[in-house]
């Protein structure tokens, strides 16, 4: 199953807020679940080899669904330009997994993906991927995205705890989600009780 599958059968269960039925709500947690539980070792019967390509498609897809549960602070679109811009903080296989979104939409938004030559221009993402070698730069991009109403996320060791608003890791060959919500408060991202269910809460350092 490629990335574009996953995406348009998770967009079978799409989270409509506020109004949305508990039957509906009900599936579209159903498809991040399922998600959260393919084990990597045997997801979709490929062979180990593609096992690296198959995490990166996996994680992008389950980014695409979990940002429906995710409400941005007020007026974070007004300068958007109808663009939904995300950015990746240092060198990454992921890039290449997600400039496939750019044939999606986000928040009703065409998809934008860039490399973020210039840490500086963390403000200017809705979006921000950081890459592991970055984390040694946390508290800037901490202070630089809360400035920006950036919603930051990754794949590293101790990226919530040191501000990171949602992070993936992996238990027993399966991925799963952390978010720092007091962060995400701080931030003025809304998640949604249901996405936080499925979710390991991390509190930051400092706190």
């Amino acid at each position: 199953m490629t990335l574009k599958n996953l995406i348009h059968f998770s967009c079978r269960f799409r989270y409509k807020t506020p109004s949305v039925s508990i039957f509906r709500s009900s599936l579209c947690l159903f498809s991040i679940l399922l998600f959260l539980t393919f084990s990597f070792s045997n997801a979709f019967g490929q062979e180990s080899n593609n096992e690296k390509s198959l995490k990166l498609e996996l994680q992008v897809a389950m980014i695409y669904k979990i940002l429906d549960f995710i409400q941005w602070p007020t007026n974070s679109f007004i300068n958007s330009h109808k663009t939904f811009r995300i950015g990746v903080l240092g060198a990454s296989p992921i890039f290449g997994s997600l400039k496939l979104l750019e044939e999606e939409t986000i928040k009703d938004l065409q998809v934008k993906v860039e490399l973020v030559e210039n840490i500086n221009n963390i403000k200017n993402f809705h979006l921000l991927y950081v890459c592991p070698k970055q984390i040694n730069q946390m508290p800037f991009i901490v202070n630089a995205a809360m400035e920006g109403k950036t919603l930051t996320l990754s794949k590293t060791n101790g990226f919530a705890q040191r501000g990171g608003i949602i992070n993936f890791y992996e238990n027993k060959g399966k991925m799963r989600l952390e978010i720092n919500l007091n962060q995400a408060k701080k931030s003025e991202f809304k998640i949604s009780s249901r996405l936080l269910m499925l979710s390991r809460i991390i509190s930051s350092e400092n706190q």
